[in-house]
């Protein structure tokens, strides 16, 4: 063999196997065909993808990521009814622009580009309704879970008081414990809330208390005191630093069929400062009255003060509550808060007050 025919060889070769390569390579890059937007119009907004032999087909993913979002968000292209197609949360498409890329990710570590890189990304221009913003607004504050579940307890000891003059003091306590679903629908109906819950505690009903000086009170003065109930709770959204919340409360005591609700008038933004003044009414219970602050200047650490006036447990005369709180952002949307207080129902007697509460945002 001359050299001549060797370097021939040699070439028909490379050729051939350069050959192949690009036919695979093409191949491969006609298994996922995309044709990407150049302008987005709102916050709900999905790619479309055309997939083919899928015998050999890894699993599909969208990396998003904008100016607020250096790292990327993975987002899996799914088969649906209309086709493949991902759906980007609407957190991550903010005005002015979003950028992506799709890999193909196969066994092990392995990975194939389908459509741009992270090195070049495909840059989208984003064009956001006001409505469409604030959502987005109030989804990234919550990490983009929609879903909130709370779970509370309270303690509350006015101590053991004395009644006009008669010579024994009586029990003035109770405890409340209630759980919870909201779903947000970030819109004028910004969240509802179902629940249930219990109040039990002890009590003495001063308007009972007619005997004179030094003789016993009546039977049933010193009572146990308790609800079951089930609540309902709407928001309402009224403009980006007002907001109303209202509730319908139905249960049961041991004397009968129990109603009440409440309604809170919120000032300022969610998870910022804000101003609440906001009343409740539970049956015989009683009502409350109450005046909150709270405010996140501590990045993770939100606190809150709030003073109440309330009849709780006994519905009769009222009592002063003063409550601190401070609360630990585990993640966007979910709080542990922990709560302690004093309050008195007269000038002499009083006693603390111990809370917990835990938001599960999902």
């Amino acid at each position: 063999m001359t050299r001549t025919d060797l370097v021939l060889g040699v070439a028909v070769a490379c050729s051939v196997g350069a050959f192949a390569t690009n036919a695979l390579a093409e191949e491969d890059a006609h298994r996922v065909r995309h044709v990407p937007p150049t302008i987005i119009e709102g916050s709900h907004t999905s790619l479309a993808f055309e997939v083919a032999d899928l015998d050999r087909l890894g699993r599909i993913v969208v990396l998003v990521r904008g100016p607020r979002r250096r790292q990327p968000t993975l987002v899996r292209v799914e088969r649906t009814e209309i086709g493949w197609v991902a759906i980007l949360p609407p957190h991550l498409v903010r005005a002015p622009w979003i950028e992506y890329w799709v890999e193909e990710r196969l066994d092990g570590d392995r990975r194939r580009p389908v459509f741009a890189s992270a090195a070049a990304p495909h840059r989208v221009q984003v064009i956001e309704r006001e409505d469409e913003r604030r959502e987005a607004d109030a989804l990234a504050v919550r990490g983009g879970r929609e879903s909130l579940i709370v779970l509370r307890g309270e303690w509350v000891d006015f101590g053991r008081r004395r009644v006009r003059a008669l010579p024994q003091r009586f029990a003035d306590r109770y405890y409340r414990v209630e759980a919870s679903y909201g779903y947000a629908f970030f819109a004028f109906v910004e969240q509802i809330r179902i629940g249930v819950g219990t109040v039990r505690g002890e009590s003495v009903d001063v308007d009972a208390l007619v005997a004179p000086p030094g003789v016993p009170p009546p039977e049933g003065t010193d009572t146990d005191v308790g609800v079951d109930y089930g609540v309902g709770e709407i928001t309402w959204y009224l403009h980006e630093l007002l907001r109303v919340r209202t509730s319908a409360l139905f249960g049961f005591s041991q004397d009968g069929f129990e109603v009440g609700g409440g309604a809170d008038l919120v000032i300022g933004r969610d998870q910022g400062t804000t101003l609440t003044l906001g009343g409740e009414l539970v049956g015989r219970l009683g009502m409350t009255g109450k005046l909150r602050l709270e405010w996140w200047t501590v990045p993770r650490f939100p606190m809150g003060a709030q003073v109440e006036v309330t009849t709780f447990p006994s519905g009769s005369d009222p009592g002063v509550r003063l409550l601190y709180d401070v609360a630990w952002a585990m993640y966007p949307g979910a709080l542990l808060r922990l709560r302690g207080g004093y309050q008195a129902r007269t000038s002499i007697t009083g006693g603390p007050a111990i809370a917990a509460e835990v938001q599960l945002a999902f």
